[in-house]
């Protein structure tokens, strides 16, 4: 069975108040007509999905006896009371639904008269005595019941159809057990997931006995759902205090006590279902609106006559396009994404062609975390990305740009990358079939270096830079259309695809061919070319070419960085990724590094200024004496007009201190408008007092690598106390071996002190096996629940198997992981010894690795 969402029924005491209070909220009612049991009266709000909301209100006159007595919904006050679901066959679902086990009523045959005097008729069947849902049948046609014309389903509020209705259950098992049989379902679908009602979804929430509060369980679901109530979770979550949120905060508490105002139905919906009196009960509507620019200056929703209504961002159905209509023919419910079966995906890509740009970018954003979820991809990806190439030869379609982004982050893996590893075979066949597939849009890519928009070439160009066959016509196409392209921005993104091209060409060796470095020394040099240009071969000479070509290079940067601000600008759409070009670039010549960081905290962009309080901390901890000049400029970061600049400077200022950084943080404490940043540099201040930051000033200057092995044991054995540890010096010290065995009595404290991080001590716990693996060995079964929690589990697990024998201790540990049954198609959680593990595939074939190295070494 593949069941169909028809409508939903809300209960209302007065009909005609409902009328006016709905068409307030920018909603298209049509009134309806009394119900053949003389009860009940209707009026409905028709969509273009073929639902509808039905408004069902008493008359005031006794039920008929016999006929299917509806007035039983409006016993318990306004809100909402059911839902059907369509069928073309009821009888037979009457069959069906008893053959499964549950108890079901007599087919009823219902009718009302319309307005015109036309006769429409239906049948219905109630389950287990209810309506939550119910199944219904026309007799007449689907068009005299709800009228689907273009006139009745156009709301001025833009709402085009039903997403979801969210049922609390007193138990989600339960509930999903009694749905397998309802909806007909072959397999057992994932807890706390949507189930698929075709054109909609049905999302459980469990309500728990021990507290009936409704804010209660509100709060819980704000936590479950975090990536669909973001904005919300800071109120019940203090820990995600941080601009982002604090810019939300008093939205948040309005929001949720807008929300929580109950109602007495509310209050006694969620106590019967607290102790048991009911099995479920539906709690809001989630209704999908075509947003205009600026939807909620006209028709916010709120509680209306007990219903929760939540808009979600979606796109009019009405915009027939092919590739729509063979995406309408997949069963998504059968296929799996990051958050259970797939059933978003169809409105997800269907908005993608919205009009309207914020409709757009939440669509992308949402597409990406369903299909592209922290780099795993799915079935969903694989089914979704010929849809995705597809739309980019539909002339009209709006945002190529990020369609070829989302295009590439689904199947635009790096070839060398690719490889098969033990117990992922699936996983690497998913992976060679969505390199295929993405291949298979390389003549689409091409045509599209010739699109009027630039960003769109440019996309096209990055794009092609990672398709590895037709080698002569895509090199040739990148730099015919490099020499053609007349925009600064397009031109220097070309010139960095053609580079990125030749990267993967030459494989692993990561140096450019003598001819390759030539083209980019005449192009840096080339006074026709635009900065963008210069500054970006520059970068690529320094990280992928000769020394001879270096002098030359660090004259270019210093040029940009000094005189041209109008190119850095331009650059300022990837600032995270040149963050880290420019770090890999300059690496072996920090002193240009940390003057290009400097140049950044003036730049106009807020994103660049926003990286620099990190970038300089981090300088400031690679070399001390870098510290003279990186604190002044985070000093003056904390006067940013940027809430976040400044947060971010406050936030870092304290690990770089100089004399002046604890009368700074005194005086943004009491004296900056933002209340979080004030939070954020009392604690600091706390945090200065207690860990005597202060004294830093004693310990010696060092730089890395070039730190002597003495240098390091006296700078571990100063600072143990009071600092907070360098992650990558403690690296290098492990590198030494058992030269650095005087510093295992060090390590070993770093280790026991409960106050250090899991970073820090995975760090530690890396540097003292490669100096005495015995040392290790005899910590490590008290160290595990410390340092177990993702990313850094993955590291901790490859390090096991290392180890060898020395890691016996870690076996049980590592079956655990790898007997769960945890699996899922997210993260999915356990508790472990008081720490909280996330567990993946990937973890666990991590685990299975060093379960295999370890037992190996211990039968040798």
């Amino acid at each position: 069975m593949n069941p169909k969402l028809d409508h939903v029924v809300i209960a209302v005491q007065d009909l005609d108040q409902a009328i006016y209070d709905y068409r307030d909220l920018g909603f298209n009612v049509l009134r309806g007509s009394v119900h053949s049991d003389g009860a009940t009266q209707n009026a409905i709000i028709p969509f273009e999905d073929d639902t509808y909301l039905e408004l069902l209100a008493p008359t005031g006159v006794t039920p008929m006896h016999c006929l299917m007595d509806w007035s039983t919904l409006l016993q318990n006050g306004e809100g909402l009371v059911g839902y059907a679901l369509r069928t073309e066959n009821i009888e037979a679902e009457a069959s069906r639904l008893t053959n499964s086990g549950l108890s079901v009523g007599k087919v009823v045959e219902c009718e009302r008269r319309r307005a015109d005097g036309v006769l429409v008729q239906w049948k219905v069947l109630q389950v287990e005595n209810g309506f939550a849902p119910f199944f219904i049948q026309d007799v007449t046609s689907y068009e005299l019941r709800v009228p689907n014309d273009v006139a009745s389903t156009t709301h001025p509020n833009h709402t085009v159809g039903i997403a979801l209705l969210l049922t609390v259950a007193r138990s989600i098992k339960d509930s999903f057990e009694r749905y397998q049989k309802i909806l007909g379902l072959t397999s057992y679908q994932n807890l706390n997931r949507s189930l698929d009602l075709n054109t909609a979804g049905l999302r459980f929430i469990e309500a728990k006995p021990h507290s009936p509060s409704p804010r209660t369980y509100w709060e819980a679901y704000l936590r479950e759902n975090y990536f669909e109530y973001a904005d919300a979770i800071q109120i019940v979550d203090p820990s995600h205090d941080s601009p982002t949120f604090a810019r939300t905060r008093e939205w948040g508490q309005r929001e949720l006590a807008t929300l929580m105002a109950s109602d007495q139905r509310e209050a006694d919906y969620w106590t019967a279902l607290a102790y048991g009196a009911k099995s479920e009960a539906l709690f809001s509507v989630h209704i999908i609106v075509d947003n205009t620019p600026e939807p909620d200056d006209r028709y916010p929703l709120h509680k209306t006559h007990g219903v929760h209504l939540y808009e979600i961002t979606g796109v009019s159905k009405r915009r027939k396009l092919p590739v729509f209509e063979k995406m309408d023919r997949i069963d998504w419910s059968q296929i799996s994404a990051a958050y259970g079966p797939a059933i978003n995906i169809p409105g997800l890509i269907r908005a993608l062609a919205s009009e309207y740009e914020a409709v757009r970018d939440d669509a992308y954003e949402a597409l990406r975390n369903h299909i592209n979820h922290q780099g795993s991809v799915y079935e969903a990806t694989l089914t979704a990305l010929p849809l995705l190439i597809e739309l980019l030869s539909v002339s009209e379609f709006p945002d190529k740009t990020s369609l070829l982004y989302t295009i590439m982050q689904c199947g635009g893996n790096d070839p060398h990358e690719i490889t098969p590893s033990s117990d992922q075979a699936t996983s690497f066949d998913l992976e060679k079939a969505l390199r295929r597939t993405f291949l298979t849009g390389t003549s689409i890519y091409l045509q599209l270096l010739d699109a009027p928009d630039p960003s769109v070439r440019s996309a096209a160009a990055k794009t092609l830079s990672i398709c590895n066959y037709e080698v002569d016509t895509i090199q040739s196409a990148l730099i015919t259309h490099r020499m053609s392209e007349v925009d600064p921005v397009a031109r220097a993104k070309i010139t960095e695809s053609l580079i990125h091209y030749w990267l993967l060409s030459v494989g692993q060796s990561s140096i450019l061919t003598p001819q390759q470095q030539a083209f980019l020394a005449a192009w840096m040099q080339d006074p026709n070319e635009p900065p963008a240009v210069h500054f970006r071969t520059a970068i690529n000479l320094l990280m992928f070419g000769e020394e001879v070509w270096h002098q030359d290079a660090i004259a270019i940067l210093n040029r940009v960085m000094e005189n041209d601000a109008v190119t850095l600008g331009t650059l300022a759409s990837e600032y995270s990724v040149l963050m880290f070009e420019i770090q890999q670039a300059l690496e072996k010549y920090p002193e240009l590094h940390l003057k290009w960081l400097i140049a950044q905290a003036r730049h106009p962009v807020e994103e660049f200024r926003a990286e620099i309080p990190w970038q300089l901390r981090k300088m400031a901890e690679l070399r001390r004496s870098f510290t003279q000049t990186a604190v002044p400029v985070l000093i003056s970061l904390t006067q940013d007009v940027s809430v976040e600049v400044r947060y971010n400077a406050v936030s870092y200022l304290v690990d770089a201190p100089n004399a002046n950084v604890e009368e700074v943080l005194q005086k943004v404490a009491t004296s900056d408008p933002s209340p979080p940043i004030r939070e954020q540099a009392s604690e600091q201040l706390q945090r200065f007092a207690e860990e005597n930051l202060h004294v830093t000033s004693i310990a010696p200057d060092y730089s890395g690598l070039d730190l002597s092995l003495d240098q390091m044991l006296t700078w571990l054995e100063v600072a143990k106390d009071y600092l907070p540890y360098n992650p990558s010096l403690i690296s290098t010290l492990g590198k030494y071996g058992m030269a650095a065995s005087s510093a295992v009595p060090t390590l070993k404290y770093i280790l026991v002190k409960p106050d250090r991080t899991g970073w820090i001590k995975l760090e530690t716990l890396k540097a003292l096996w490669h100096i005495q693996p015995s040392a290790a060995k005899v910590m490590l079964p008290e160290l595990l629940p410390q340092i177990a929690f993702l990313p850094a589990t993955v590291t901790l697990f490859k390090l096991f198997g290392e180890m060898g024998s020395y890691a016996e201790s870690a076996l049980p540990f590592l079956k655990q992981f790898v007997a769960s049954d945890l699996r899922g198609d997210g993260l999915q959680g356990m508790a472990f010894a008081g720490s909280k593990i996330y567990l993946d595939e990937a973890l666990k074939a991590t685990a299975q690795v060093s379960i295999e190295q370890i037992e190996q070494s211990l039968t040798h």
